[in-house]
């Protein structure tokens, strides 16, 4: 990952806040709060996992709720180390 990945536009719109990234193909659409294209996604492919641009969350859309294990919590950390890189 490149450190401006997460500011990518969502594949339907212009939107650069609140996006998402499918776990199943990469692809980057807006939140359900946005457009809700990462929804449409979704429900076009079901693909069901996706990783939050803004807070580094994983949401299931399968589950209906966020994910939580040891290894998507190491996999969160070191998307924030990459969003929010520590002056050295």
């Amino acid at each position: 990952m490149t450190p401006e990945f997460h500011k990518q536009k969502c594949g339907n719109c212009d939107e650069t806040n609140e996006n998402w990234m499918c776990l199943c193909c990469q692809k980057i659409f807006c939140s359900r709060y946005v457009n809700g294209h990462m929804v449409d996604h979704n429900k076009d492919t079901k693909h069901s996992v996706a990783l939050s641009f803004s807070d580094a969350s994983f949401w299931c859309y399968d589950c209906d709720s966020y994910v939580y294990s040891n290894d998507i919590r190491n996999i969160a950390k070191k998307f924030g180390e990459i969003k929010f890189p520590k002056d050295e």
